[in-house]
C-alpha cells in the first residue's frame, strides 16, 4: 500500500499490480497456497480456494480503489511454485507443517519433490502451474473482475483491469490460457458459482 501511495505521487499513466506480491504476502500470513498446493483433499482445496480469493479480491479493491484513474494491469501468478514451498531438506519446517496438516513427513516430502523443479525460472510457473492447477487460474481471474464490479457496484468507481498472462513458452501456451481466462471471465459475469 505504501507502494501504491508513492506511485501515484508520482503521476504514472498506468500500473502493473503482480499478484505475486499480494499471494506472497497472503501466504506469509496464513500459509493458504501452500497447503493449497499440498493438500489432495478435495473440501480442503475449495475451502483454500474461497479463502485465497476473498482476501486476493480484498486486496485488489485496496489498490484498484487507489488508481482507479489510471490504467491498471494485473499480472497472473508468476512464481515459481518452490517459492511457497518448504525445502524438503528443512526438517524443522516439514516438521511443522506435516503436523499442522495432520500428514506424514515421508508423504510431504515426496508431494514437495514432486512440484519442485530443477530450474524454476524456466520450469513450473506462469502458464504451467495454471495447466496444473486451473482452479488457480479461475480464482485469480474471478477476485480481479470481482474486485472491478465491487468498485462499481459499491462505490460507482469505473476500473477496467487488464489481465497480463505471465511466462509462457510457446504460442499454444498463450492460446489455452487466454481462451481459460476469457472461458473463467465469462462464466463469472453469467453468476456461476
Amino acid at each position: 500500500v505504501e507502494d501504491a501511495d508513492h506511485a501515484i505521487k508520482v503521476g504514472p499513466d498506468g500500473v502493473l499490480l503482480s499478484t505475486d506480491y499480494l499471494l506472497s504476502e497472503l501466504n506469509a500470513r496464513a500459509s493458504l497456497l501452500t497447503r493449497y498446493l499440498l493438500t489432495e483433499d478435495e473440501a480442503t482445496r475449495s475451502s483454500l480456494l474461497m479463502l485465497i480469493e476473498d482476501n486476493h479480491r480484498e486486496q485488489l479493491i485496496t489498490l484498484m480503489r487507489r488508481f482507479h484513474r489510471i490504467r491498471i494491469s494485473v499480472r497472473l501468478l508468476d512464481l515459481p511454485l518452490s517459492t511457497f514451498l518448504p525445502m524438503p531438506s528443512d526438517d524443522q519446517a516439514m516438521n511443522k507443517l506435516a503436523e499442522e496438516m495432520n500428514l506424514s513427513v515421508h508423504w510431504l516430502r515426496m508431494r514437495i519433490l514432486a512440484l519442485r523443479d530443477t530450474n524454476p525460472q524456466a520450469g513450473l510457473r506462469g502458464a504451467r502451474v495454471f495447466a496444473l492447477f486451473p482452479s488457480l487460474l479461475n480464482v485469480q481471474v474471478r477476485a480481479i473482475i470481482g474486485a472491478a464490479k465491487a468498485l462499481l457496484s459499491n462505490e460507482s468507481l469505473e476500473v477496467r483491469p487488464t489481465i497480463v498472462v505471465p511466462t509462457v513458452a510457446t504460442s499454444q501456451e498463450v492460446a489455452t490460457i487466454v481462451r481459460k481466462i476469457h472461458s473463467f471471465a465469462q462464466l463469472f459475469l453469467d453468476g456461476a458459482p
